[in-house]
C-alpha cells in the first residue's frame, strides 16, 4: 500500500502531526512506502499559491496509476474531489458537517475503496443517518516515536503549560487559582513573524515553540495540562463545530508528556473511547478545578498507567485496522 503524503505542498503546522503518522505507517504496514502527491488545481484554478491560500480547493494525483493508496484528509470535501478513486482510501480527521450536507459528502467519496473517520462520535452520527456507503472508524493515534514506559521520567519545571488554543472557562479558572495559590505556568504570546513565543506568568520568555520537537519539549516540562474538547464555548466556533465535541490529539500528547490532565468535556462516544473520565481529572466548576489542581501538582502521573494506556493508541495500531 502506498501512503500518499501532501508534505511537498501542505506546510501548515497542523500537518506535521499527520506526517508523523505517515512515517510510522510506512514502517508498520508491509510493502508500504510514501507516495509524494503532486499538486494540481481543478475547477479552472491553476496556481499553487491559490491552493495554499484557499481552503476547500481540491488536489489531484499525478503518477499513482492503479496502485492502491491511503491518505489522510484534514476535513471532508463537498465539491470536486479529485481524490475520489476506487483504488484509494482515506481517513477524515476533522468532521463537522450538518445532516443536510451529507448527500454532497457521499457523492464526493462514492468511489473510495475504504472511507474512514477518526472520530467515534462522527462515526456514530453517520451510522444513525442512513449512510450511503460503508464507513469505518479509524481513531486518532500518537506516533510510536513518543513511546513511554513505566520507568520514563521527565523533569517538570512548570506547574501548567498552555499550548495552542485554550478553553476560556479553563483559563478563567487558572487565573482565579493563581490569585490564591503560588503557581508557575507557561502560555503562548502573540505570534510574530510566524514564530510562536511562550512566556511564564512572571513575564519570562521561555522560547519559540515552532516545531513538534519544541512542542513536546515544553509539554514534558509541565506537571499539568488543561484540556477541553472543542466547541464547548458559545463563541464564534460553536457554529463551526455543529454540535460535535471530538477528542483531539492533544489529549494523547499530554499523556505521552507525563502530564496530569485536568479536563472539561461533554460525555460522548469519543470521550468514552479515549477514556477521558478515567485518564483525567474532570472538572465542572471552579471548586472542582481547585481540588484537581492541588492534587495534580502534588501527585505525579502514574507512568505505569499511562504507558499501558498509550499501548492502545500508538500509530502502529493502524496496521491492524487498515485493509
Amino acid at each position: 500500500m502506498l501512503i500518499i503524503t501532501k508534505r511537498d505542498f501542505e506546510h501548515w503546522p497542523s500537518w506535521d502531526l499527520v506526517y508523523e503518522w505517515e512515517d510510522e505507517l510506512i514502517k508498520d504496514l508491509p510493502d508500504s512506502k510514501l507516495f509524494h502527491a503532486k499538486a494540481v488545481c481543478i475547477k479552472g484554478r491553476n496556481t499553487l499559491d491559490i491552493i495554499g491560500r484557499k481552503t476547500g480547493i481540491n488536489l489531484g494525483l499525478i503518477g499513482l496509476g492503479s496502485r492502491e493508496g491511503f491518505y489522510f484528509s484534514m476535513s471532508p470535501c463537498l465539491s470536486g474531489n479529485a481524490w475520489n478513486k476506487s483504488n484509494l482510501s482515506t481517513n477524515i480527521i476533522d468532521f463537522y458537517l450538518k445532516e443536510e450536507q451529507l448527500p454532497a459528502f457521499y457523492r464526493n467519496y462514492s468511489k473510495l475503496r475504504n472511507l474512514y473517520v477518526s472520530s467515534r462520535e462522527v462515526y456514530e452520527f453517520l451510522m444513525a443517518h442512513n449512510p450511503e456507503r460503508e464507513i469505518k472508524h479509524l481513531p486518532l493515534t500518537i506516533s510510536d516515536k513518543y513511546k513511554i514506559t513505566e520507568s520514563t521520567v521527565f523533569d517538570k519545571n512548570f506547574d501548567v503549560v498552555m499550548v495552542g488554543r485554550q478553553n476560556p472557562t479553563m483559563v478563567d479558572f487558572l487565573h482565579k487559582y493563581e490569585r490564591m495559590h503560588p503557581i508557575s505556568y507557561v502560555y503562548r504570546g502573540k505570534i510574530k513573524n510566524n514564530n510562536f513565543p511562550y512566556y511564564t506568568n512572571k513575564g519570562k520568555y521561555v522560547g519559540n515553540v515552532n516545531t513538534r520537537e519544541d512542542y513536546f519539549n515544553l509539554i514534558r516540562q509541565s506537571r499539568v495540562v488543561l484540556y477541553s474538547t472543542p466547541g464547548l464555548e458559545k463563541d464564534e466556533r460553536e457554529s463551526f463545530n455543529n454540535g460535535f465535541h471530538q477528542v483531539t490529539p492533544r489529549f494523547l500528547e499530554a499523556i505521552a508528556g507525563g502530564c496530569r490532565v485536568i479536563s472539561l468535556f461533554i460525555d460522548n462516544s469519543d470521550t468514552d473511547f479515549f477514556e477521558l473520565g478515567k485518564m483525567s481529572l474532570r472538572v465542572k466548576d471552579y471548586n472542582d478545578f481547585e481540588i484537581a489542581m492541588n492534587q495534580a501538582i502534588e501527585e505525579p502521573a502514574d507512568m505505569k498507567v499511562y504507558s499501558n494506556y498509550l499501548k492502545k493508541h500508538y500509530t502502529s495500531t493502524y496496521k491492524n485496522l487498515l485493509q
